[in-house]
């Protein structure tokens, strides 16, 4: 371990060193969550799969699940980036990597099967939706070796599934936009 004058010698030569210990301690004072700006909650610390470097990009899990929520059902939000929030980062716009990307769409499976229960056309298009996000997500898995298949052909089986409830819906007149009826009976 370095003295304290020996610090002080090499920091007026230009020369600035730090002992890992305090090293350590400052990279994890830099881990702060940028949705809570707090460096650990409820034991929970921040985490970063993007491309975001040095102190931006980094969130508690549970702080990206509430973002991404809140993002998913905001009316306001487009419907083209309704669940963007799920698989990529706001900040550097790069998909979530590894497992952090693969326990997103877990969630977010959960998250749309509690919210889009209903079978209604607008929630069987947002169903969709977010199916399509969790399989783009594991097709990214798997060409990574992560190998989460099943996970994937059950998504594709409810995307399946969610399509015929949509187009039962437009052959018994229960849509709920009269529009896409005359869309969909024109093709």
């Amino acid at each position: 371990m370095r003295s304290k004058r020996e610090n002080q010698e090499d920091t007026q030569e230009g020369i600035i060193t730090h002992n890992d210990d305090t090293k350590k301690e400052e990279e994890e004072d830099e881990k702060v969550c940028w949705i809570c700006m707090c460096n650990e909650a409820d034991g929970e610390l921040p985490i970063r799969d993007c491309s975001c470097r040095n102190t931006s990009g980094w969130a508690h899990f549970s702080c990206i699940i509430r973002y991404a929520k809140n993002k998913s059902e905001d009316e306001d939000t487009s419907e083209a980036v309704r669940f963007k929030a799920w698989s990529s980062c706001p900040n550097c716009k790069q998909a979530y990597q590894n497992k952090l990307a693969l326990d997103l769409v877990r969630e977010l499976q959960r998250f749309a099967d509690e919210k889009y229960s209903e079978c209604t056309m607008l929630n069987r298009i947002r169903l969709v939706q977010a199916l399509t996000v969790q399989v783009d997500a594991i097709t990214l898995a798997l060409r990574e070796s992560i190998r989460p298949l099943d996970e994937g052909i059950n998504a594709a089986n409810k995307i399946l599934s969610a399509t015929k409830d949509m187009k039962r819906l437009i052959e018994s007149e229960e849509v709920v936009h009269p529009e896409s009826k005359t869309i969909f009976n024109d093709t």
